[in-house]
């Protein structure tokens, strides 16, 4: 007997379409009442003043100011207004940031779209879109593609019609129609953007790269990784294209392999690589278990790695030791920057920024004295500097902590408490211990 779709649609089936349904609009709703809450408390901490406004990026730690979140025409929002938002939410406050800078520019430079939003006829997401990419028009040129980009969504009826792509073309026909010359702006401004960035893989055995290049040069690139992938298949490698491809990127960065390799036809192999900092978490516990069962190590950058990938890494590596650290020592100096190895301890036991929220690593941050450092010349007491004193926070945070009016402590259980400006409270627990 088989069961025909009319009769799936009916009666329990029926419903169970209709709570999907539901469920989608309440999504929506929460959407639009998260973003005109992040827009309320932008507007609660307004400030007058342009002159003393922060560009974004990380500027010295004595300096702060406003930020514009917005293009032209938003309200300008104190720096550290994103901080609390960010805290509650549990976000970053470079996430934080982004929700309260799209909201701005949707209700004071994109109006007709901002409209759409309450009345959930654009959902946040595709509207935040419009925001980003005109955010840099002028306000007069905001306002004709605000009209635009709502005109086009009214006329599809359906959020679908309105991609990023659609957007995209109906922004840049306003650019384009308000200052012809921009083409030319908008090509030195991609040349100024092109970056080499490396993102983790899926496991540690492989490495995302994404790359934004000069269109010559990417030409060039894809030629020069098109021959060395064919050299390698003439030298009897068997791997599939996109293999040889991802491996001859590795022979590109060995200058002496890949000459050899396309002038001569040989590939003599990597040569012996730069030695390069791979901390491993080890405690003779771990190296019982990696004896017993071939096992992993953990890795501070890359989480756990089998012992067969450690090995095949360190084939043709110079391989350099340096001292154990014990992360329970609790050695204090009378300076105010701690020595390298002390450093090193609190970065290890501390991975990222300890700020609610914050991923930054903590080898890219600075290290705060929780309490303010008192020079001994200045009557301060012996040994403020100890691991147990310091803390990772990026920049921006350790700006926040000195200026902002966000205080913290670290627990006993090495967990931090910190509280915000209005006496918030939000806990960040430690990082787990490997097993």
């Amino acid at each position: 007997m088989t069961t025909t779709t009319s009769e799936i649609e009916t009666g329990a089936a029926a419903a169970v379409l209709d709570r999907a349904a539901e469920a989608l609009v309440a999504r929506q709703r929460a959407d639009v009442a998260l973003l005109v809450a992040a827009v309320e408390w932008a507007e609660l901490h307004q400030v007058a003043s342009r002159d003393e406004a922060a560009c974004w990026g990380e500027p010295a730690i004595f300096e702060e100011g406003a930020s514009m979140l917005g293009g032209p025409g938003a309200p300008l929002i104190a720096e550290f207004a994103p901080l609390a938002l960010a805290a509650e939410l549990g976000w970053t406050t470079a996430a934080a940031t982004e929700l309260m800078g799209d909201g701005l520019d949707l209700k004071y430079r994109l109006p007709r779209v901002w409209t759409m939003v309450l009345q959930l006829t654009v959902p946040v997401s595709v509207a935040r879109q419009a925001a980003q990419l005109s955010q840099d028009l002028p306000t007069a040129v905001a306002l004709d593609a605000d009209r635009k980009v709502a005109a086009w969504a009214a006329a599809g009826g359906r959020s679908g019609y309105l991609s990023r792509r659609r957007i995209a073309v109906l922004v840049n026909e306003v650019r384009l129609y308000h200052d012809p010359d921009r083409a030319v702006d908008d090509e030195q401004q991609a040349l100024a953007a092109r970056k080499v960035e490396s993102w983790p893989g899926t496991t540690p055995a492989t490495t995302d790269i994404h790359m934004r290049l000069d269109t010559a040069d990417a030409d060039a690139f894809t030629e020069a990784v098109g021959r060395v992938a064919e050299t390698l298949v003439e030298l009897g490698d068997e791997d599939p294209l996109e293999i040889r491809r991802a491996r001859a990127v590795g022979v590109l960065a060995d200058p002496p392999r890949a000459l050899d390799l396309l002038t001569r036809g040989t590939d003599p192999g990597p040569r012996t690589r730069t030695p390069t900092s791979l901390w491993l978490h080890l405690s003779d516990t771990s190296l019982l278990d990696i004896d017993m069962y071939g096992g992993a190590v953990v890795s501070e950058r890359l989480g756990v790695v089998t012992t067969d990938l450690v090995k095949a890494w360190l084939a043709d590596s110079t391989v350099v030791l340096q001292p154990v650290l014990h992360d329970t020592c609790s050695d204090a100096v009378d300076q105010h920057d701690p020595p390298a190895w002390m450093a090193d301890q609190v970065r290890l036991r501390d991975p990222v920024c300890v700020f609610p929220g914050c991923r930054r690593p903590s080898r890219a941050c600075d290290l705060d004295h929780i309490e303010a450092y008192l020079p001994l010349e200045l009557g301060g007491p012996p040994g403020q500097t100890s691991a147990e004193r310091l803390a990772p926070l990026c920049r921006h945070h350790h700006r926040a902590k000195t200026h902002g009016g966000w205080r913290y402590r670290r627990r006993l259980d090495g967990s931090y408490r910190w509280t915000s400006p209005s006496g918030r409270t939000y806990d960040v627990l430690p990082p787990p211990r490997a097993l």
